[in-house]
């Protein structure tokens, strides 16, 4: 207390010692990002006897030409419902949040199974929202439907999330025959844009290049591939070999969280 000024008063004291008490921690926003992946599997990846998926049957991109405003994130099956085989995102950043609302804008195919948000939460129960189960409402779009779910409500959520837990990874999953384009996907209001593309080359360096994705918002696997795409946006140089990392790998899309038909 000897550091307080002799000329504060005894209630000024007390309110500042209050302050100090009280003050709420603040808490940094997370900032979430889509990873466009597709999937298909080989026989019996979807179940006993059953065949693989169709090569090129399915199609996940963020798509510049649509959107709510665009771009939106394109998913698609052009196959059969059955053919073991999805297009999807991945919902990065989203570990150990709990989970209060998820939305977002569709234009395209709306199903009772996909789009859905597949949630997986810390008691290892994967929870299902799909499209169609969602609270709509008109946007100024006409082309585009808000859809909003609640975790809790059981005509939402498959099952409903246990209060106290939280969430261990969240996807979008199309699994059902039909094109779907989603945009303003949202997190616990918080709306996540299109690709978190590198806008410098010193953007990729030092490691950067793990926090950003190309146009179609698949990661970049090394510096040089990063550079290489800012170089391309600038006026189409495709030299990546400012640090001689190479650019010229192919992205992996991945299926860990296809999801298959569920």
């Amino acid at each position: 207390m000897r550091n307080i000024p002799r000329f504060l008063g005894v209630s000024t004291v007390v309110l500042v010692l209050l302050g100090m008490l009280f003050v709420s921690p603040v808490t940094a926003a997370t900032t979430y990002t889509l990873t466009p992946f597709t999937f298909v599997g080989a026989a019996g990846d979807c179940g006993p006897g059953s065949p693989a998926g169709t090569p090129g049957g399915v199609v996940a991109r963020f798509d510049s030409t649509t959107g709510n405003p665009a771009p939106s994130l394109l998913l698609a099956k052009n196959v059969p419902t059955t053919d073991c085989s999805s297009a999807g995102a991945t919902v990065n950043g989203v570990s150990g949040i709990t989970l209060t609302e998820l939305n977002y804008d569709v234009m395209g195919y709306c199903g009772a199974g996909a789009p859905r948000f597949n949630v997986v939460t810390s008691d290892n129960v994967t929870h299902f929202f799909g499209c169609a189960s969602g609270t709509k409402t008109p946007t100024s779009n006409p082309s585009y439907t808000h859809v909003v779910f609640d975790p809790s409500n059981p005509a939402q959520a498959f099952p409903v999330i246990a209060p106290g837990t939280t969430v261990k990874s969240i996807t979008l999953i199309q699994d059902e025959q039909g094109t779907t384009h989603l945009d303003n996907v949202s997190i616990n209001d918080q709306v996540i844009g299109g690709a978190n593309t590198p806008k410098s080359k010193e953007d990729c360096k030092n490691g950067g290049y793990k926090m950003f994705q190309d146009a179609n918002g698949q990661p970049f696997k090394n510096q040089g591939q990063c550079i290489a795409f800012v170089n391309h946006q600038n006026h189409g140089d495709d030299n990546g070999d400012d640090n001689g990392d190479g650019g010229n790998g192919h992205h992996n899309n991945g299926g860990n969280d296809h999801g298959g038909n569920d």
